[in-house]
C-alpha cells in the first residue's frame, strides 16, 4: 500500500510537471520568452548602430509576433518625428522597414494625411448637421517624391489632392437629398478654404446603435464615389448627374473586377 501511494505521488508530480511544461510552451508560442527577446533586442541594437551610425535613434523593447515567430522593435528618432520604423529578427535574419517607410517618405505622408483627416473631421463634425458613421478626408494622387522628412503640415501644400468622404443617413435616401448634402459639404469646405478635389458620399437608411456602433436599419444605400468638386454646381440637373456618375463608376468597377478575375484564372493555368 505504501509503495502504491509513493507511485501515485510520483505520477501526480510528473503529471503536474507535464501540465506546467505544456502551459509554458503554449505561453512561449503566444508571447515569446524573455531570453529570446533580450537576444533579439541586442541583435537589433547592434544592427541599428552599424546601419545608421549618424542617426540619433531610440530602440524600444522587443515584442514577440506569434504569427511568424519573430521579435521586433520600434525604432524612432528623438529629433525627427518622421523617422520611425520597425526592425524584426526571425531565425537570425534582420528585416528593416526603414528603406520603404522612411526613405520613401511614407511616414511623412501618413503624418500629413492624419493631420488633414483630423482638421476636416473637426470641421464636418461641427458644421454638417446630420448623423454620420464615417467622415474625414484623405490625400489622393500623392507624390511622395516631393516630400521632405519632418516638413510642416500645410493644407495648401499637400503632396496630392484632397478627397472628402462622408457616410450619412436620410429617412428615404434619394439623389435629390444626395445633391443637397454634397452641396452643403462643398459650401462648408469652401467656407474654411479647404481645397477639395472630389467628394465621396454614401446616403444610408437611418441608424440605430448596436454594440456602441451606428448601424443602418437597412443595408441599402446610394453611393457616389470620387465626384469632382468642380462639377458640384447647384442646379436642377445635379441629382441626375450624380446618379449617372454613380452608375458609370459601378460599371467601371465591375469591368476592373472581371479583368482581375480573368488575369487570375489565366495565371493559374500557366
Amino acid at each position: 500500500m505504501k509503495k502504491k501511494n509513493i507511485f501515485l505521488r510520483i505520477l501526480a508530480a510528473a503529471t503536474g510537471l507535464m501540465i506546467i511544461f505544456l502551459l509554458l510552451m503554449i505561453l512561449n508560442s503566444m508571447v515569446g520568452n524573455p531570453i529570446s527577446a533580450y537576444i533579439a533586442t541586442n541583435k537589433i541594437r547592434t544592427y541599428i548602430t552599424e546601419a545608421y551610425p549618424a542617426e540619433n535613434l531610440i530602440i524600444d523593447k522587443a515584442s514577440y509576433n506569434f504569427k511568424d515567430n519573430s521579435y521586433g522593435c520600434v525604432v524612432h528618432s528623438s529629433t525627427s518625428e518622421d523617422t520611425i520604423f520597425f526592425v524584426s529578427v526571425r531565425y537570425g535574419k534582420i528585416n528593416d522597414d526603414y528603406p520603404y517607410e522612411v526613405a520613401n517618405k511614407y511616414t511623412t505622408l501618413r503624418r500629413l494625411e492624419d493631420a488633414l483627416d483630423k482638421e476636416v473631421e473637426a470641421i464636418i463634425k461641427d458644421g454638417f448637421p446630420y448623423q454620420m458613421r464615417l467622415f474625414g478626408a484623405k490625400i489622393i494622387e500623392d507624390d511622395v517624391q516631393n516630400l521632405t522628412l519632418d516638413m510642416p503640415y500645410n493644407i495648401k501644400e499637400l503632396p496630392g489632392s484632397i478627397e472628402v468622404i462622408v457616410w450619412t443617413c436620410a429617412e428615404k435616401p434619394s439623389y435629390d437629398i444626395m445633391a443637397q448634402r454634397m452641396l452643403e459639404l462643398k459650401n462648408l469646405m469652401e467656407h474654411y478654404d479647404i481645397p477639395v478635389e472630389r467628394y465621396s458620399l454614401s446616403l444610408e437608411y437611418p441608424y440605430h446603435e448596436e454594440d456602441g456602433q451606428l448601424i443602418p436599419d437597412m443595408f441599402d444605400s446610394l453611393t457616389v464615389n470620387e465626384f469632382p468638386a468642380e462639377q458640384l454646381i447647384d442646379s436642377s440637373d445635379l441629382p441626375r448627374l450624380l446618379e449617372e456618375y454613380a452608375v458609370k463608376k459601378e460599371t467601371e468597377g465591375e469591368k476592373v473586377k472581371e479583368a482581375e478575375i480573368k488575369d487570375t484564372n489565366e495565371k493559374s493555368l500557366e
